[in-house]
């Protein structure tokens, strides 16, 4: 290709709508990329958050304390939004609500539970509705946004175990995956 070639193409792509274009196209890539957070579970860039740690850290303070005689404990940050996920461990179906009882993991930046990180205790996430044990089965991961509600106390094994409580706006459940471990042959 020669240079006046090339200098009558360059010409007629800046005289074009191209540019425009691409820059379009480019900027809804980058628009899609930052919203990979599934909608259930998605919340305002600047909306703050109540972490686990900070509730978790109440509710195991109080247990076995004199004002816990009854089945629920009232936590200061009562009707704030949170977004806790992990694994699921049991679905209790009551009247109205189903409960749903997960074991805590960080999450990552789309809002995926990190099992690889340590666990610093469970929560219940209560659902109105029927929600199926055989769908929200053992060791599938979850994600919940919601409100923050009284603690609802428990018994694990023979151990009374305070839950901090989310009352359910919106969860994903994360597809089953499979780690495969690759070895190379050197």
């Amino acid at each position: 290709m020669n240079f006046t070639k090339i200098k009558a193409i360059t010409s007629s792509l800046s005289n074009s709508h191209l540019p425009r274009v691409v820059v379009l196209i480019v900027g809804a890539m980058f628009a899609s990329a930052c919203s990979i957070v599934p909608e259930p579970i998605n919340v305002a860039e600047n909306e703050a958050l109540v972490p686990f740690e900070t509730v978790s850290a109440f509710t195991q303070n109080t247990e076995g304390s004199s004002e816990q005689s009854s089945a629920t404990t009232v936590v200061p940050q009562l009707g704030e939004k949170a977004r806790w996920g992990g694994k699921i461990v049991s679905v209790e179906n009551k009247k109205d609500v189903s409960e749903i009882e997960i074991v805590f993991f960080p999450e990552n930046s789309f809002g995926k539970p990190r099992t690889g990180e340590a666990s610093i205790g469970r929560f219940k996430a209560v659902v109105k509705g029927f929600v199926d044990p055989i769908v929200f089965e053992q060791g599938r991961l979850i994600t919940v946004v919601g409100e923050v509600s009284d603690a609802h106390q428990g018994i694990i094994g023979e151990q009374t175990y305070v839950y901090p409580t989310l009352n359910a706006l919106g969860y994903h459940m994360w597809k089953q995956t499979s780690d495969v471990e690759i070895r190379s042959e050197e």
